[in-house]
């Protein structure tokens, strides 16, 4: 987020060297196993890079897209040797699971062993993406916070994806993941299950964007939002509710109703 501040203020002169400082523990982290931190900080300068050029958030969730997908190359290409050498060491903690498992609807320890690497090899990407896409919105919240107080609720709050993008991404979240069988049985199927998942990070972004546009309005207090952002650490089903929330969004335009007879209003006064 801090080279994200930097960037979006001074361009990549000044913000190629707080890269670099940053670089130097994402680096030490790869080398210990872990790419997250390098992964996330390469897709949030990318990103931080097309908002300071087009200073539009639909470029940045498209965008987004490819650095998610250029995440799963890059994990599929090397985290795979650490994922065998993770199982090795977890072995025996598996084979007591499966040993203390009675149901039979349970898994065993070897489904257990096929089921972890192909969830982390999937979900990671989406994960690292809208880690990326947050840091990118902490960066963009500090540089607002300095020099123009509140213009990134209002920023955020009026993105509108265009309405051939969102059935796109919904039509894509609800048909690839099934589009090549079963994912663990293929590249082709994994591939697909990938991007499925993906396709969903800009639908959710356009939901909270529909959040923020609510309260910039005054038609929902802030604490509601505060509430929002809460629940997403703990309730799962929310993400699938401001999916559907983007998408009824295409057709009724959520922020525009209240503020169309807000305006009407204050033109019959007049």
């Amino acid at each position: 987020a801090a080279v994200v501040l930097v960037w979006l203020r001074r361009g990549v002169r000044d913000g190629f060297p707080v890269f670099f400082a940053a670089l130097i523990p994402a680096a030490f982290w790869m080398y210990q196993g872990d790419l997250g931190p390098l992964l996330v900080l390469v897709g949030s300068t990318v990103l931080a890079q097309v908002l300071r050029q087009t200073v539009d958030w639909r470029w940045v969730l498209a965008v987004s897209l490819l650095v998610g997908a250029g995440f799963s190359v890059v994990l599929n290409s090397l985290l795979p040797p650490v994922m065998d050498a993770l199982m090795v060491r977890l072995e025996p903690l598996l084979q007591n699971m499966g040993q203390s498992l009675t149901a039979p609807a349970e898994l065993d320890a070897g489904q257990y062993k096929e089921v972890l690497p192909f969830a982390l090899l999937v979900l990671m990407p989406p994960i690292l993406q809208i880690a990326s896409l947050l840091c990118l919105a902490l960066g963009r919240s500090w540089q607002a916070a300095l020099y123009n107080p509140g213009g990134l609720t209002v920023e955020f709050g009026a993105l509108q994806l265009p309405r051939w993008l969102i059935v796109v991404l919904f039509a894509g979240l609800l048909l690839l993941p099934g589009a090549g069988g079963d994912p663990r049985s293929s590249d082709v199927g994994e591939v697909l299950f990938m991007l499925g998942i993906l396709c969903a990070v800009p639908l959710i972004a356009q939901g909270l964007a529909i959040a923020h546009g609510l309260v910039s309005q005054g038609r929902i207090q802030p604490f509601w939002l505060v509430m929002l952002y809460a629940g997403l650490l703990f309730l799962p089903p929310l993400y699938p509710l401001l999916i559907v929330l983007a998408v009824v969004d295409v057709f009724f335009n959520l922020r525009g109703i209240g503020s169309d007879r807000a305006s009407d209003h204050r033109n019959k006064e007049d």
